[in-house]
């Protein structure tokens, strides 16, 4: 079963496709990456080349992707405490 943000993908798709435009932006706001285990919704969507509703993706940041970009070099003891200490052991 797809996860709720490919149902939300699949719905606009098939909306632009019922009521075309000249342009489509799709802007994720946060939310495609947070801290606890296994909860990553928009995993993926980079290497799948984008949500795939036709239109340009534009993702902004949220507080979760933020402190996992803090964290992900390594060397920030303090970020990195901060991810794990949100739930952060897995990779997004």
């Amino acid at each position: 079963m797809p996860g709720r943000l490919a149902v939300v993908h699949e719905q606009i798709a098939e909306d632009l496709a019922t009521r075309p435009i000249d342009e489509s932006v799709l802007v994720h706001l946060g939310g495609l990456c947070r801290s606890r285990v296994g909860q990553c919704p928009g995993g993926g969507l980079a290497e799948r080349g984008g949500a795939g509703t036709g239109g340009a993706d534009r993702h902004l940041m949220g507080n979760h992707e933020d402190m996992l970009l803090q964290a992900l070099p390594g060397t920030d003891k303090e970020a990195n405490g901060t991810w794990l200490a949100n739930g952060g052991a897995t990779r997004c």
